[in-house]
C-alpha cells in the first residue's frame, strides 16, 4: 500500500523527462516546474529541482490537490507548532496565549513572545502563501497577501504595544478567552526595547528582508491603494481595511509616546 501512495505521489507530481519546460523561451515563459516540481528520468529515478525554484508552489500544488480549508487553517497551526518545538529544543523560554476582553481592556492573542530583563520579542506567525499569480508579478495580488500575512501581523504586534500602554505595562495571558486563570505575565514596568516580527513561509523570499518590511509597513500606514483595474478594486478592500486600523493603532499609541517617529 505505501509503495502504491508513493508512486501515486511521485506520478501526480512529475513531468516526464522530455516534457519539461518543452515551451520555455525566456524567463517570461510559463514552467511546467511551477506545478509539478519533479521531473520523471525513467519508471524509477525521479529529479527534484531546488526549492528556489519550486518550494512555492510545490506546496500550493499539494493544498489545491487536497482542497480542503480545513487544511489551510489548520497549517497555521503546525506552523505555530513547529516554531515553539525549534524553540524548546533550544532551551528558550517562551510565552503565548490570549488577552481577554472580560478581564483587560482590549482583546487581543499573542502567538509567541520572548523575553529577558532588556527586551521583548514579539513574534506572529502567518500561513497566507503567496499563490500561482506570484510569478506573473500581478501586484493586486501580492499586495493583498502581504496585508493578509506580514502587515497584518505587524498590526497585531502594535495593537499588543497598545494593550502595554493602556494596561499599566502589563499583559495578562490566558490559554483562551474563557480561562479565568493567568497562565503568563509579559511585564514592561521598566520600559524595555521591543521587537516585532513577522514570521512567514519562505515563499515570501525578498520581501522577508528587514529593510523592505520596515519601508513597506511604513507606506502601507500612510496610504490608501487602488487597483488600475477597477473590477478589481474589492480585492484590496481587505488591506486597506487594515491600514485605517493600524493607522487608528498608530493614533492610540502616539497618545503615551512622545517624539514618536515614522519608525
Amino acid at each position: 500500500f505505501i509503495n502504491n501512495l508513493i508512486n501515486d505521489f511521485l506520478e501526480h507530481f512529475s513531468v516526464s523527462l522530455n516534457d519539461s519546460n518543452s515551451n520555455f523561451k525566456d524567463i517570461y515563459s510559463e514552467t511546467t516546474s511551477s506545478h509539478k516540481p519533479f521531473i520523471k528520468l525513467d519508471s524509477e529515478n525521479f529529479f527534484f529541482l531546488s526549492p528556489l525554484f519550486s518550494g512555492y508552489t510545490f506546496c500550493n500544488t499539494i493544498q489545491d490537490t487536497l482542497n480542503s480549508i480545513e487544511f489551510s487553517r489548520g497549517l497555521g497551526t503546525r506552523m505555530e507548532k513547529f516554531v515553539k518545538d525549534l524553540l524548546q529544543k533550544k532551551q528558550f523560554n517562551y510565552k503565548y496565549g490570549v488577552y481577554a476582553p472580560k478581564i483587560q481592556k482590549k482583546e487581543g492573542e499573542c502567538d509567541l513572545v520572548l523575553e529577558d530583563e532588556k527586551r521583548i520579542l514579539f513574534i506572529e506567525i502567518k500561513n497566507c502563501g503567496l499563490p500561482y499569480e506570484f510569478e506573473s508579478t500581478d501586484l493586486v495580488i501580492i499586495l493583498k497577501c502581504l496585508g493578509e500575512g506580514m502587515l497584518k501581523a505587524q498590526k497585531q504586534i502594535l495593537h499588543h504595544k497598545v494593550h502595554l500602554i493602556e494596561n499599566n505595562q502589563k499583559m495578562q495571558l490566558y490559554k483562551d478567552k474563557n480561562d479565568t486563570n493567568v497562565t503568563y505575565i509579559v511585564d514592561n514596568s521598566n520600559n524595555k526595547v521591543i521587537y516585532s516580527i513577522s514570521l512567514c513561509a519562505s515563499e515570501y523570499a525578498f520581501f522577508t528582508s528587514g529593510v523592505i518590511a520596515q519601508r513597506l509597513t511604513g507606506t502601507f500606514a500612510n496610504l490608501i491603494f487602488h487597483a488600475c483595474d477597477k473590477n478589481r478594486e474589492s480585492e484590496l478592500n481587505k488591506l486597506n481595511k487594515l491600514s485605517k486600523q493600524f493607522l487608528n493603532l498608530i493614533e492610540e499609541y502616539s497618545k503615551n509616546k512622545s517624539n514618536l517617529t515614522n519608525n
